[in-house]
């Protein structure tokens, strides 16, 4: 999000230098753009807004990470050990401490494979815990487990 000090025409953002300037969407007093799709990096943001004398200013340049942590898995009938496929899968991650971290949600495939990515900084975490709920139909299941880094 930006804000501006004064009227503007007009905001756009480039990403890395990459020499394509994305135009902003105006709301109330700011204007914003969501970027989707980064992969973990550190990025270089700049902002140009123009005012309505014509006059165009760019902010310093922001520099800011993404960071993806992805978990793997398979869900299986307890029962006969067959694959939970189309099963909707909830993932919630807390540290040590309990803090919560982050969530992400996807489906199984049809092997009842699941990977799901959470922007979620666990560099520094020896430890954390991982929640995972699957539901399909009138199946629920529940897993609880933790995770130790370097294992």
């Amino acid at each position: 999000n930006v804000t501006t000090n004064e009227n503007a025409n007009w905001c756009k953002l480039n990403l890395d230098n990459s020499g394509s300037n994305v135009s902003m969407s105006y709301t109330g007093s700011e204007w914003y753009y969501q970027l989707a799709g980064l992969s973990t990096g550190t990025y270089q943001l700049y902002v140009y807004c123009s005012d309505l004398a014509g006059n165009v200013g760019l902010n310093n340049s922001i520099w800011f990470t993404v960071l993806w942590e992805c978990i793997n898995g398979k869900v299986l009938y307890w029962d006969n050990a067959t694959p939970v496929a189309n099963a909707n899968i909830d993932l919630k991650v807390y540290d040590e401490n309990m803090k919560f971290l982050g969530e992400g949600t996807g489906t199984t495939d049809s092997q009842g494979n699941y990977h799901i990515c959470l922007s979620v900084d666990m560099r520094a975490r020896q430890r954390y815990l991982v929640n995972v709920t699957a539901t399909k139909g009138s199946y629920h299941s529940y897993l609880k487990y933790y995770v130790r880094r370097g294992e």
